[in-house]
């Protein structure tokens, strides 16, 4: 998803294992959850996120390319909704990421105009926040 967007040396740092050690601190320090869709043992896109208040936000919703387009990423975040319960879910999407937008627009999330500015390797991205209401 972010070959087009990110520098290679950041895409090549990241590893599931690496973030396995990541998600285990922040689970045992109850900052969040994760859910992880497998199938046949093989991870095949995964979900991570937290609640503070009223509030849900969605830190990463990822899955294995030859899974898009399989409802994985709908099953991902209706569960996440079910289970976390919030009155509203809000996320960080990487400005240009075209096919991530298209996804959460269709699962009803809009763009609220914030946005905020990384630096990667001298570089600048921006990442713009999407918000779903989920009680009226």
């Amino acid at each position: 998803a972010y070959r087009d967007l990110l520098p290679a040396s950041v895409l090549d740092g990241l590893s599931y294992s690496k973030r396995e050690v990541t998600w285990s601190t922040w689970i045992s320090a109850n900052k969040g959850v994760v859910y992880v869709a497998e199938e046949n043992g093989s991870i095949t896109g995964y979900l991570s996120g937290s609640r503070e208040g009223a509030m849900a936000g969605i830190v990463g919703l990822y899955l294995n390319p030859a899974f898009i387009g399989k409802g994985i990423g709908k099953a991902l975040l209706t569960y996440f909704e079910d289970e976390v319960r919030p009155e509203a879910v809000s996320l960080m999407v990487l400005e240009g990421n075209a096919l991530a937008i298209a996804f959460y627009v269709r699962n009803g999330f809009v763009f609220t105009g914030k946005t905020d500015c990384l630096q990667i390797d001298g570089q600048r991205f921006v990442e713009q926040e999407m918000r779903k209401a989920l009680i009226q």
